[in-house]
């Protein structure tokens, strides 16, 4: 009879839970990175076609800049929490069931991108474009989830990249 697994003693223990937070933090960090170069990187693109619509929120902002902020916090707590459960926990689950993951993160990605249709105002062209480069944003979230199998990763992942783009939109609004 093979005896009992045993966890590792007081200081060890500590030292693991640690080193195992730091890891997830690590993996988190990267991941917004990712998801934020290939934002700014499809949003210059998007720029320089003059594909840029007008965002919803913009607006606000340019009111009271305070606004972006409150949406950074909003963002952590009720946002990206809310919609990762959505996409990926139910959406990109179910399709990944039924079509594997590929097709799952897919799926996913492009209905995030469309939810977001109501966010920006102006002509046709631009919002598509923006909406696409959300689809991709997505996809980086699910690619997140698909690897780890962890929706706090994903959330942990989209609220930094929404805090990231909401506090430097601030910062450039009020110097």
């Amino acid at each position: 009879m093979a005896e009992p697994s045993r966890a590792p003693p007081g200081g060890l223990r500590v030292v693991l839970e640690v080193v195992g937070l730091a890891v997830i933090a690590l993996v988190v960090a990267s991941a917004a990175g990712v998801a934020f170069v290939v934002g700014v990187a499809l949003s210059t693109l998007l720029w320089l076609l003059d594909l840029v619509p007008e965002p919803v929120l913009g607006a606000v902002g340019a009111v009271d800049p305070t606004f972006l902020l409150a949406m950074a916090v909003l963002s952590v707590v009720l946002i990206a929490p809310a919609e990762e459960l959505l996409f990926r926990g139910a959406v990109q689950g179910r399709l990944r069931e039924r079509f594997g993951a590929v097709p799952a993160v897919a799926g996913a990605s492009l209905l995030f991108g469309s939810m977001h249709l109501v966010n920006f105002t102006g002509a046709l062209a631009p919002t598509v474009a923006t909406i696409l480069l959300l689809a991709v944003v997505g996809a980086v979230y699910g690619a997140v989830y698909e690897r780890t199998g962890n929706l706090v990763v994903p959330i942990a992942v989209h609220a930094t990249y929404n805090v990231v783009l909401l506090a430097g939109t601030y910062l450039g609004w009020t110097g």
